[in-house]
């Protein structure tokens, strides 16, 4: 936790880079960024103290970054004694992209029964400790073996519909009956059984988001008309101009390819689960 842009510089020089920086008390994920170095930290920690003070507080949070992580939804209903497990959901995109914008699976399509089970006793455990009486959701990251905890909500998320249509229960409606004083077990309330197919939940953006993204062939197409206007001798068009264009041409590309091959894997991963 840092109050100022000489803390955040301290604490990512102590854990190291990349770091995972975003300012506190803020909602869906904004100002929130991944430094791969302290000349990266020094371009957007402003962004992210701007942002703090507009949510009233100068708290900054910075984390270690865990690349190349799997990230976990659990959506759970609790009763201050009991906790029933509404659905666990794998992102298909690396951690790191906000849940609201990913791509996540039910149930899970690669992770192991002994990882998933963790998670959910772990959910289980938080429910529990936290006094939780209502739904509660839970963001986990799983890299190898580990599993961490990223984020602890108790209230209703986003996810909760479409988990209830995953598994047809409606848990919105199970939770509004515990909140108003009922027991899970007096709902007859428990776990329940793996859907027997696979639920894919896909993020959609409206049109004038979609419009003002360059696509990755737009962007190819952008660096090669420049570098012909530069061979041409094109005086209005600057090499810096064109090595900028060729290589935010080369990242978006790459980040494509990462993407695309993220997706057929877990195609492929959906397409052999026995569920």
């Amino acid at each position: 936790i840092a109050q100022s842009p000489e803390e955040a510089f301290a604490i990512a020089d102590r854990i190291g880079y990349p770091v995972l920086v975003r300012p506190s008390y803020v909602l869906g994920g904004r100002a929130m960024m991944i430094a791969y170095s302290r000349e990266e930290l020094a371009e957007y920690v402003h962004v992210a103290v701007e942002a703090a003070r507009d949510a009233g507080t100068k708290t900054i949070l910075v984390d270690e970054f865990l690349k190349d992580a799997i990230e976990v939804d659990v959506d759970c209903v609790a009763d201050g004694r009991r906790a029933v497990i509404g659905g666990v959901m794998q992102h298909i995109e690396e951690a790191g992209v906000h849940s609201g914008d990913s791509t996540s699976v039910l149930p899970p399509y690669s992770l192991s029964p002994e990882i998933v089970m963790s998670i959910e006793e772990l959910t289980r455990m938080l429910a529990h400790e936290l006094g939780v009486v209502g739904l509660m959701n839970v963001q986990f990251a799983v890299k190898g073996g580990d599993v961490y905890i990223l984020e602890v909500n108790p209230r209703a998320s986003r996810t909760v519909p479409f988990v209830s249509k995953a598994t047809g229960r409606p848990l919105a409606k199970i939770a509004a009956r515990v909140m108003a004083g009922a027991t899970l077990d007096e709902l007859g309330a428990f776990d329940a059984m793996v859907p027997r197919h696979a639920a894919v939940k896909e993020s959609g953006f409206q049109n004038a988001m979609a419009q003002a993204l360059k696509s990755v062939s737009d962007q190819q197409r952008e660096a090669e008309g420049l570098q012909r206007e530069l061979q041409l001798g094109n005086s209005s068009v600057s090499l810096e101009e064109t090595m900028i264009s060729m290589q935010k041409a080369q990242i978006g590309f790459q980040a494509a390819l990462t993407v695309r091959n993220r997706f057929v894997q877990a195609y492929t991963d959906i397409m052999n689960m026995q569920v």
